[in-house]
């Protein structure tokens, strides 16, 4: 028999799952008649469920909202979550306080990172409020308290390019783009839906599955959207191509396990995934392993070791060379760019990239990853194989994005994440500094996968 707790917390996360429909009028079955949300830090109070779903719909965006749920507990009557939220431009982190009555939500009470003043275009739907300052005081302590806590400086900002808050995405003008070595031809607005896979050479590879070609409208977007057609992925996400597939079915798992998450909440990569994960059907997940595990994989990489780089900024959860030029001291990072942006934009499973790397890193990896130096760390060839090309249904490393693999060395040292890939990878990562991490990243990169 499922207990109170267990209930409430049931209908919250059943809550912000439909939340992440973005048909916000569905979520009226979990809301009582005289359903009340209240906004403390803005002094707004929505009443009834119309309200609450029109605010939502209105409410200005960027395209798709996407929500994390980091962490529910439930009471026999009541619920608090912590959730991140973003639209891909904007990101956020709500604390949020249900109240449960006869097994739906009658009242929230919702706080967050600032306050803000209410906005003039939904001040007909809500009503004045005074704030409650003692709460909003616990809300901010919780939020902060939910923050993971290292003994280090946190996730390195270049591993973990976070879009700046005042980033807005290039119009489209409707002009058709194009990339080499192609017929084919797309809008801008073509290549960003999320729901559509852009096939630039469809000779490369066979015919995609549905589910990585197009998705399944809302929740399921097209798995070669983000990771393209034939695999390769980018600096933001993973290499899918030749991955083991029962390796990918057990990543999909551990994502909607909550066994793998991400060091930094405020990545939306990561939280697509979650997200997906927990919509997907198992015949969609297995037709997608299938097919990209069928794959060759690629060199996509040039490593180059440098004290100076070209100065970057952060454009879509990933690094780019700014259009002012100038040159910066790479100073003990790893700096991985498109060798031409636009082509990546395009979405061209054929794009190139440059990582640049500390001088000397390459070699450093190598001795790590082929000795273990002296006990600092465990031989890499031992399970992914003496050429680091995977090894059974261990995935490979050679070859990989630098920037990817410092991420999940970081995730798996410091417990974001774990599943079963996480605990032969913990007496690996225990003792690895962030330069130990950038030499083996830089070594792996420049292998031929």
């Amino acid at each position: 028999m499922t207990s109170p707790a267990a209930a409430s917390e049931q209908i919250v996360r059943e809550f912000w799952r439909l939340m992440a429909s973005n048909d916000f009028f569905s979520v009226g079955v979990l809301l009582t008649d005289d359903f009340v949300l209240e906004w403390p830090q803005s002094d707004e109070r929505i009443c009834g469920r119309d309200r609450f779903a029109l605010m939502n719909a209105d409410y200005p965006s960027n395209g798709r909202w996407f929500f994390v749920v980091n962490r529910i507990v439930g009471g026999e009557s009541e619920a608090v979550s912590d959730v991140s939220i973003t639209d891909g431009v904007q990101n956020a982190r709500a604390i949020s306080f249900f109240s449960i009555v006869g097994g739906k939500i009658a009242r929230l009470v919702e706080y967050w990172p600032e306050p803000t003043p209410a906005p003039e275009n939904r001040k007909h739907l809500t009503e004045k409020i005074v704030g409650l300052f003692p709460i909003l005081l616990l809300a901010s302590a919780l939020l902060v308290s939910a923050e993971p806590a290292h003994a280090d400086e946190g996730p390195p900002a270049w591993a973990y390019p976070i879009n700046p808050p005042d980033f807005k995405p290039p119009t489209d003008d409707g002009s058709p783009r194009h990339v080499p070595d192609s017929d084919a031809s797309y809008t801008l607005s073509q290549v960003r839906d999320l729901f559509s896979a852009p096939d630039w050479h469809p000779g490369d590879h066979p015919p995609m599955p549905k589910v990585v070609s197009k998705g399944r409208e809302p929740e399921v977007q097209a798995c070669g959207f983000c990771h393209r057609a034939d695999g390769p992925g980018g600096p933001e996400n993973a290499r899918l191509a030749g991955l083991p597939a029962a390796y990918i079915v057990q990543q999909m798992a551990d994502f909607k396990s909550g066994a793998r998450n991400n060091s930094s909440s405020q990545r939306l990569p990561t939280a697509m995934m979650i997200a997906l994960s927990k919509a997907i059907t198992p015949a969609e997940v297995d037709a997608a392993a299938a097919y990209f595990s069928a794959l060759k994989p690629r060199p996509v990489m040039r490593v180059v070791e440098t004290a100076m780089v070209p100065k970057t900024a952060v454009t879509s959860w990933h690094l780019s060379v700014v259009e002012s030029g100038g040159r910066e001291p790479l100073a003990g990072r790893i700096i991985e760019v498109p060798e031409d942006r636009q082509q990546f934009v395009s979405r061209d499973a054929r794009a190139r990239f440059i990582a640049y790397v500390p001088v000397g890193s390459i070699r450093r990896g190598e001795s790590l990853a082929s000795t273990g130096g002296n006990g600092k760390t465990v031989a890499c060839g031992g399970c992914h194989g003496a050429d680091l090309r995977g090894l059974g249904a261990i995935p490979g490393i050679a070859g990989r994005s630098p920037s990817y693999v410092v991420r999940q060395l970081y995730d798996f040292k410091h417990g974001a994440r774990a599943g079963i890939a996480g605990a032969p990878m913990l007496p690996t990562v225990a003792n690895l500094t962030m330069d130990d991490m950038i030499s083996l990243a830089a070594y792996a990169a420049s292998l031929s996968p």
